[in-house]
């Protein structure tokens, strides 16, 4: 493998690379996604999309923090207090959640629907993957 290859690998396959991306695509997934809410819905399903898009974009920021936490330390054991704040990051987005539901200006099907904005990230995430990396990569070099 040539050093031009092992930069581009580098790029593409770095965690902080492939964290920002995904955290860019969850930006926009959620916004085309409230977009849709208010065309295909309306103001109150567009705004449920738009409160579990927020609360997608919170809790994916919350775990990337505390994955960076338990990956820097370097250890087999996980730090403590790690676990319940991965557990106390679902007690928040679903007591926000529900809160915005009882408030009566969020759709709660428009909530759920935000909170999914992650699974067209992670998409976009793998098909960049499948297209770069399988330029000058390990992979395509043994085809």
């Amino acid at each position: 493998m040539t050093g031009a290859n092992n930069t581009t690998r580098d790029v593409w396959a770095d965690p902080e690379a492939a964290s920002r991306r995904i955290f860019r695509d969850l930006v926009i997934s959620a916004a085309g996604m409230t977009a849709a809410g208010l065309v295909f819905g309306n103001a109150r399903v567009a705004a449920g999309v738009a409160l579990g898009g927020g609360l997608a974009l919170l809790n994916f920021r919350w775990l990337a923090g505390s994955v960076r936490g338990i990956m820097a330390i370097g250890s087999k054991r996980v730090p403590p207090g790690t676990a319940m704040k991965i557990a106390l990051r679902w007690i928040v987005v679903g007591a926000a959640g529900y809160a915005g539901y009882w408030s009566g200006f969020f759709s709660a099907a428009g909530i759920l629907i935000g909170l999914l904005a992650l699974v067209p990230a992670v998409l976009f995430e793998s098909l960049y993957l499948a297209v770069v990396g399988g330029r000058g990569s390990v992979v395509s070099d043994r085809w």
